[in-house]
């Protein structure tokens, strides 16, 4: 049962990261932006969170 999820975990994490970079190049910066936290999950850990909710038919 990990491999599984450790493959769409890998191939979400690659999307993301592909998906982040086309995304910065056409999105300009707000500079009076403050966070007050950093996330501790990747955005393609809560993505996969959400797909393997999604997948185990609850």
């Amino acid at each position: 049962m990990l491999a599984p999820i450790v493959e769409i975990l890998c191939d979400i994490d690659v999307f993301c990261k592909h998906r982040l970079q086309k995304t910065h190049a056409r999105v300009l910066p707000n500079p009076a932006r403050k966070r007050w936290w950093q996330c501790r999950l990747s955005r393609g850990e809560i993505i996969t969170i959400i797909v393997l909710f999604h997948l185990s038919h609850i």
